[in-house]
């Protein structure tokens, strides 16, 4: 092959580059908080905890964000409710019957869930204790250790001395994940570096949650209000749940229409999973009790808007429809 020819053979491939990257950004996944909370609902319900006696309509978001950029990783904090004490399946066990709220931390990266710790105390993947670190002074706890004391909110005004290792939490996983809580303080409020700002000379004290696998911090959050990764706030969302939005909306109807002012509310009711089959992205939930019938229909959404339909079994044939927010606020058509 000449000279020539092969300058030609050249800028026929660079011209082919920006195409084949073009195509490739195309037909990769974007992976939102969306597809992570609905990526840890879908595990938690079918997971063996919530499977074996989770309540019905008690799970919900208390929080997602992301802990790693510009991977896409997210983690989920749902919370529910089950019927007795203990975790996993314990269909061969005896246990307590007492209601037992949990809560439950999803790791999803892209859309698989890689880590999902229960009160911090059980690894729901492994269906196993989450084994405690049995090294104080262990690589993860070092290297925690490093993180906060060269990250910007320790370095401009911790206290030397005040670093205190409250916890350190190994999940069953591979590589091990491990979950360490560290509380310090400060000689003034705030967070990350203040320098140039008006602070209040206070002696701050401090809580930071970290989590490293496989060397790398994935996450570090203090006092579940600011992000020491990426240096921002933290935006925590707390929802009601399906449940209170359906309390909410009969309490509502109770005091504004007479006609039920002296209807019994229920002392238990009974609830039905209205959701079809393979339908993902929504539920429906139907509650009996003491002739009321509650339909309450919402997207599996970081923060829902409940659809709520209230049937009233007496002579007037009461219907009323509205909506509650995630906050529990009412809004009628």
């Amino acid at each position: 092959m000449d000279t020539k020819q092969t300058m030609i053979v050249a800028i026929l491939l660079i011209g082919a580059l920006p195409a084949l990257s073009i195509y490739a950004w195309q037909t990769t996944p974007i992976y939102t908080v969306q597809n992570a909370i609905e990526a840890a609902l879908q595990f938690v319900e079918n997971s063996p905890t919530y499977s074996w006696d989770g309540v019905e309509g008690s799970i919900e978001v208390v929080e997602a964000y992301k802990t790693r950029n510009p991977n896409a990783v997210w983690e989920v904090v749902v919370a529910f409710t089950s019927a007795n004490a203990g975790y996993g399946d314990r269909s061969d066990q005896i246990v307590a019957t007492v209601i037992t709220d949990h809560v439950i931390e999803v790791t999803v990266e892209g859309d698989s869930v890689t880590a999902a710790i229960i009160d911090e105390v059980w690894d729901e993947q492994g269906e196993a204790e989450a084994r405690i670190d049995d090294t104080p002074h262990g690589e993860a706890e070092k290297m925690a250790i490093e993180f906060l004391k060269n990250g910007p909110t320790f370095s401009f005004d911790g206290i030397p001395g005040s670093i205190e290792v409250k916890d350190v939490i190994a999940a069953e996983s591979y590589p091990v994940q491990y979950f360490i809580t560290i509380a310090f303080e400060c000689r003034h409020a705030g967070y990350g570096e203040r320098e140039g700002q008006m602070l209040a000379q206070v002696i701050t004290p401090h809580v930071i949650k970290i989590a490293l696998s496989d060397d790398v911090i994935g996450s570090a959050i203090i006092d579940n209000q600011w992000d020491e990764l990426i240096q921002r706030t933290v935006t925590v969302v707390f929802v009601i749940s399906p449940d209170h939005a359906k309390d909410l909306a009969v309490q509502h109807v109770k005091n504004e229409y007479h006609e039920l002012a002296e209807a019994p509310y229920p002392d238990e009711w009974t609830v039905s999973n209205l959701t079809p089959e393979g339908l993902v992205g929504a539920t429906t939930l139907e509650f009996t009790g003491e002739g009321w019938r509650v339909e309450v229909h919402y997207a599996v959404v970081l923060e829902p808007i409940y659809n709520i339909k209230i049937e009233y079994d007496n002579d007037t044939g009461f219907l009323w429809e509205g909506q509650i927010d995630s906050e529990g606020n009412l809004i009628e058509p």
